[in-house]
């Protein structure tokens, strides 16, 4: 616990230190929400920010990383939401790592979104074999999403209702040596798929108010070139109640559902666990075909750029409906610190400490869990 607590405390403070230079620069209301700023690209609407940080979690141990976020803006639209492209890459003492490419981009008066995350990683894989409960993988993929404004049985002015297109790719190769050297995992799983978006946030990166409401549909076929054959179900309710504007007081509260049908790789069943929902288990260590999950989280300024949160879930995962039990849901609980590195949009570096059934995890990144 006490490693943990200086990890947190080493990530907040240097992101702290490092910012603290650009208060003298000539835009200070902007610069200054920099860990590290740059002249590259800088004007009135775009803005880099560059920061190192630590983390420690149940899936890596401890990592050591670097990542990054540009902000931008396609027009000069009062109303146009910002864009933006993130990039991160970690090592661990573990010997994993991850390299992501997250660009999100809004258009025409927000009226089209595209988003593309690619990665590449090494990474331990959770099974459901009981006596190789790990496994190593190395994988690499996409998700691409666009979407375009609701045309049937909404006004398509709204910009707040949209559908979309998905492409979802993944590459996984399982080291199978030490568990079955005869056996061999097909590596390929790939889909095409629709959402359903209702979003009336109002700031993408740290809302107060409003909601995002999404609903996810993909299939995965042999046909399209995927080695598997299954269906991936998601809805995804996240609700933004207001409590003192002023000390940006809120409750945050989200609804999750992840369901699979067909003939899934075990790696691509619902899994609970990781740093947006049900913080503090391993992501993976509990899979099924089906998962539920919904948390609460207090959400307040504290002082100068720093925040502080607080988060109650329960969830878990079962292979039929059926199988839910009231007595066997998980719980998972924790607290959060917070600092604002670019105070023009509102972009949070969070720190969370979050517990489970006999388990913890700490989680550092960029914007919040949801």
């Amino acid at each position: 616990m006490k490693q943990k607590l200086i990890i947190i405390i080493y990530a907040i403070g240097a992101a702290v230190c490092l910012a603290g230079p650009s208060l003298s620069s000539e835009n200070s209301e902007d610069t200054a929400s920099s860990v590290v700023s740059t002249n590259l690209l800088k004007s009135h609407d775009t803005r880099i920010n560059v920061y190192p940080y630590a983390f420690y979690n149940p899936e890596v141990e401890l990592a050591f990383g670097v990542g990054g976020i540009i902000t931008f803006y396609t027009s000069d639209d009062q109303i146009l939401r910002p864009s933006k492209v993130g990039v991160s890459g970690w090592y661990s003492t573990s010997k994993q790592y991850k390299i992501g490419l997250s660009p999100q981009v809004y258009l025409l008066n927000n009226r089209i979104f595209a988003s593309v995350k690619l990665f590449i990683e090494d990474k331990k894989v959770f099974t459901p074999d009981p006596e190789f409960p790990e496994v190593d993988a190395q994988a690499y993929g996409t998700l691409t999403e666009l979407h375009i404004p609701a045309l049937f049985g909404f006004n398509t002015k709204d910009t707040r209702r949209k559908l979309g297109i998905i492409f979802d790719y993944q590459h996984v190769e399982i080291d199978t040596e030490e568990q079955d050297p005869t056996r061999s995992d097909p590596p390929h799983t790939l889909g095409l798929g629709v959402a359903w978006v209702w979003d009336s946030r109002d700031n993408i990166f740290y809302p107060t108010t409003g909601h995002l409401h999404r609903i996810y549909l993909a299939g995965f076929a042999k046909d399209l070139g995927s080695s598997y054959d299954f269906n991936r179900f998601e809805i995804d309710l996240r609700q933004y109640f207001p409590l003192d504007p002023e000390k940006k007081q809120l409750i945050a509260a989200q609804l999750y559902t992840d369901m699979s049908r067909g003939e899934p790789p075990f790696y691509r069943l619902p899994a609970l666990g990781g740093s947006k929902i049900m913080r503090g288990y391993k992501s993976g260590s509990l899979r099924d075909r089906n998962y539920i999950a919904a948390q609460m989280e207090f959400r307040t300024h504290v002082w100068w750029r720093l925040g502080a949160v607080a988060f109650l879930g329960v969830g878990d995962v079962a292979n039929e409906f059926g199988d839910f039990k009231i007595g066997e849901i998980k719980p998972s609980l924790g607290i959060g610190l917070r600092y604002v590195f670019n105070q023009t949009e509102g972009i949070n570096l969070r720190a969370d400490l979050g517990f489970g059934e006999d388990t913890n995890g700490l989680y550092i990144s960029v914007e919040e869990a949801f």
